[in-house]
């Protein structure tokens, strides 16, 4: 009873404040040439955002502020167009109500403020990787609680304030119609297809440009060899597999036999290779994985320290399950398996399947531990790309200049005033997923 109390107390507070700023968000003397960026909660300095952020303080003459908690500060670059907020403060306050641009890529609430002050500002969503699953509204987990009870009150007037009188739909980047679908589907309230931007994603920009930069590869891989401890010579298998919503364990090689990891670190080492584990954000956050005798783990506290992106371009064989890493690595064109060790209950009980992996996946999909041993030593004695014949779909928009035709965008909205500007009709297309 008392955390009931305490919860609509603190729901209370947080609308009043709200109510009382909304005044200053449509003031008119917002900058053109300052754009705030946040990214995860504004815990990391990562993902789209970051790959944005460093290609504007490389391209353009914009005036960029990160916005984060104060660890994620020693990661940015050190750079004069670049500076940094510490989200919720004073000063991330004002910058916020200055900016003419605000960029994230979870939500604006999550990344950068809970105030509703964006008024006028021209705000972006980059997303967080393409997806695979469900999201939203149209999760199996949001479908089961929207039918065993209504939303309160609170949560509707909170919503509305929030979402509908404090700022205006964000536009959104996508990589393909499927992901505009996915992405509008499930948060009507946040997105709409009037908002949508086909440009492609940020940090997939990086794998396009990069894909046969082998001075780049080298120098990434003495990077991680040196930070994870692994010898650089060898192939790379990456493991990164996606969280799971119903708090459900995901597969560490740890948990194989002892007798299977030997088998696994033996099949390694004929090879030449080196497997390593890196999971989830989200995963690390209820039930951090541990080492296996086969396997080199990405530990929390080297998360920030590791780029998803760089460690995919040094990888030759990736394993994955429904996470959209697949999607990205597919851009290589480079051996992929998908070890779908819980497909039914992932579809049916977690977030649900936004298409049938088997149309899309970048690889072979194999369901328990002695086919998947057997499926990386295929692909890393004969590496063949082979996708499934819609796997490209996923990537339509994905031709190296996402970050230019971003920016390009936004000077153009500047200029023109134009935040009505129509990419892909209002209307859901047509599709045959």
């Amino acid at each position: 009873m008392a955390k009931n109390t305490l919860f609509y107390f603190k729901r209370i507070w947080e609308m009043t404040l709200a109510l009382l700023c909304l005044p200053l968000a449509r003031h008119p003397f917002r900058s053109r040439k300052l754009i705030v960026v946040g990214a995860w909660f504004g815990e990391l300095y990562a993902d789209n955002p970051k790959h944005f952020a460093e290609y504007l303080i490389e391209h353009s003459r914009l005036k960029v502020v990160w916005i984060g908690k104060p660890a994620v500060k020693a990661h940015l670059p050190s750079h004069p167009a670049i500076s940094f907020a510490r989200k919720g403060s004073f000063k991330a306050f004002c910058v916020l109500l200055r900016a003419g641009t605000w960029v994230c890529c979870q939500s604006v609430q999550a990344d950068l403020t809970p105030l509703p002050i964006a008024g006028n500002a021209i705000c972006v969503n980059l997303w967080h990787g393409i997806p695979v699953k469900k999201v939203g509204a149209v999760t199996p987990k949001a479908i089961r609680r929207v039918g065993q009870s209504k939303r309160s009150l609170s949560d509707r007037i909170y919503e509305f304030v929030f979402c509908r009188l404090g700022r205006k739909s964000e536009y959104l980047l996508v990589s393909s119609d499927r992901m505009a679908d996915i992405l509008v589907e499930g948060n009507r309230t946040r997105f709409s297809y009037r908002a949508v931007l086909p440009f492609g994603t940020p940090r997939n920009d990086f794998l396009v440009h990069n894909a046969e930069n082998e001075v780049l590869i080298s120098k990434l891989k003495e990077k991680y060899s040196k930070l994870l401890g692994f010898d650089p010579s060898l192939k790379l298998v990456s493991y990164l597999p996606t969280f799971r919503m119903d708090g459900g364990e995901v597969f560490s090689f740890y948990s194989l036999p002892k007798k299977r990891q030997v088998e696994i670190a033996k099949l390694l080492a004929e090879n030449d290779a080196v497997l390593v584990e890196q999971h989830h954000y989200m995963t690390y956050r209820h039930t951090p994985p541990r080492a296996s005798s086969c396997s080199v783990l990405v530990i929390p506290d080297m998360k920030p320290f590791v780029d998803t992106q760089e460690l995919l371009l040094i990888t030759d064989v990736l394993v994955s399950d429904y996470s959209g890493a697949f999607i990205d690595f597919s851009l290589l064109k480079r051996p992929c398996i998908h070890f779908a060790y819980d497909l039914e209950h992932y579809k049916e009980a977690d977030s649900g399947m936004a298409y049938d992996i088997r149309q899309v996946a970048a690889g072979p999909i194999v369901e328990d531990a002695k086919t998947l041993v057997k499926a990386i030593e295929a692909a890393l004695s004969n590496p063949v790309f082979a996708p499934a014949p819609r796997c490209h779909e996923l990537t339509a928009f994905e031709n190296g200049h996402s970050c230019e035709q971003l920016l390009n965008f936004i000077a153009c909205v500047n200029s023109k005033g134009i935040q009505s500007q129509q990419t892909i009709s209002p209307e859901k297309p047509e599709h045959h997923f």
